[in-house]
């Protein structure tokens, strides 16, 4: 593991005393500048973490009981220890967090790190947080870790890299410290209540995200659908993983690290909440899916199955209710139980949400198509928000909405993206639409 020199405990006093002698700085300015290092750090240092720090900055040497330990293990460091340097393997890394404190905003991650004697709970913050993500750092890699700090909390050792330190991977594998135990899977190897799962997969689409409250606490959850060269599943990520699922495209390849599933409607759907994580672009990887690439094909030219870009102008607005209810929690179809709606995901009673659902028969010069358009795609296609719907909808018969519509739209050239299938109740051939590209004003 290295050599390092451990720190004795020692008190804020006795370290301002000290610096006093060796600084020759007054007591006043000490003390203040020990409290201006503690507001930096939003309160989350102790006095005798802030003053630490100082003497390091000012280049004194701090009291230690003076002696170096060779290979030291995890297992050996003490509550109090600090201004290590560290070998360590990455276990596990959690999605980071955000935080407010004495009116101040930061962000940490926690981690699990390990030894060949013990696993232990790392924190990073801030710039080691973004070297993480930026660096696209897999768990498993070997990290060293400078200026380490040991802390306890509910009588467990932790250690935190302090100011100044940072970790760097390192480039040469060593066989005496243990691997996560997890590989990841294909997705057509996910089976239902499976936890802490690693995938490499494509985004193939991102939906809306939704807000919700469960047992008095605001939420969010953001479906998307990935896939591979075996399957393509859908994928939820809760509360602050939206922020990441937000950030992605159609087309991105990423890592999911840590997650777990549950049985869906089509089978088991991946799920991403707190112990999980993403990786955008990982190296050196490359993911096909059994999805086509998106070809521009006229409307003759359309099988089932096949993904295509196609170039119409609008036939017409078909007639429908315009809308389906939502679950307000996962996005999932509702199904009315007497008189109240329940969630066949979830499986509770809900107040319903909506989800807006359009059909349009288009035609170019070769045919007619019928296209579906549900949720944004249905938003952007009529003009009108989901907000909008639900006032309309209020006030008017769905019928004499799509009349409006009609008028509206009619005529209109529209270039769409989305998978050909085929109607089970109708045998006909339509296209869902995963993208409005384009529409005439």
């Amino acid at each position: 593991m290295g050599i390092f020199l451990e720190q004795a405990s020692v008190s804020k006093e006795s370290m301002v005393e000290k610096l006093l002698a060796q600084s020759k700085k007054p007591r006043e300015e000490i003390l203040a500048m020990i409290e201006q290092k503690k507001q930096k750090f939003a309160g989350l240092l102790t006095d005798d973490g802030a003053a630490f720090m100082i003497a390091k900055e000012l280049g004194e040497n701090m009291p230690s009981t003076q002696y170096e330990q060779e290979a030291a293990k995890l297992s050996d460091l003490r509550d109090g220890q600090g201004g290590l340097t560290l070998k360590v393997r990455l276990m596990h890394a959690f999605s980071p967090k955000t935080f407010e404190k004495n009116g101040k905003k930061g962000v940490l991650c926690n981690a699990i790190v390990a030894d060949s004697s013990k696993e232990m709970r790392l924190t990073l913050w801030r710039d080691d947080v973004k070297k993480l993500f930026d660096e696209k750092i897999e768990r498993g890699a070997m990290l060293e870790l400078s200026n380490v700090s040991v802390s306890s909390y509910n009588e467990q050792a932790q250690l935190s890299i302090g100011f100044g330190g940072t970790f760097t991977v390192l480039s040469k594998d060593d066989a005496a410290f243990p691997k996560p135990k997890e590989t990841a899977l294909k997705l057509k190897d996910l089976g239902p209540n499976q936890n802490n799962l690693d995938v490499f997969a494509k985004v193939l689409r991102v939906f809306e995200e939704k807000q919700f409250e469960s047992n008095g606490k605001n939420g969010s959850v953001i479906n998307f659908q990935i896939g591979d060269e075996t399957k393509t599943i859908r994928a939820a990520a809760w509360n602050e993983l939206t922020e990441a699922v937000k950030k992605l495209s159609a087309g991105d390849t990423i890592k999911i690290e840590g997650a777990y599933t549950k049985e869906g409607l089509n089978g088991p759907e991946l799920n991403l909440g707190w112990q999980a994580r993403i990786i955008e672009k990982p190296s050196n990887v490359e993911i096909k899916t059994q999805q086509n690439e998106v070809q521009a094909k006229k409307i003759s030219e359309l099988a089932e199955s096949m993904n295509a870009r196609v170039n119409a102008f609008i036939e017409r607005v078909e007639n429908g209710k315009l809308h389906y209810f939502v679950c307000p929690t996962c996005g999932k179809k509702l199904e009315k139980e007497e008189d109240e709606f329940r969630c066949i995901y979830c499986k509770q009673a809900k107040e319903p949400d909506i989800n807006l659902v359009v059909g349009l028969t288009i035609k170019d010069e070769n045919g007619l198509l019928r296209a579906v358009f549900f949720g944004k795609q249905a938003e952007t296609a009529t003009g009108i928000s989901k907000e909008e719907m639900k006032k309309l909808l209020e006030e008017k018969h769905p019928d004499e909405i799509v009349e409006e519509l009609n008028k509206k739209l009619a005529g209109k050239e529209i270039t769409l993206e989305g998978r050909v299938r085929k109607n089970a109740a109708s045998d006909e051939t339509e296209l869902i639409v995963q993208n409005v590209v384009a529409i005439g004003k």
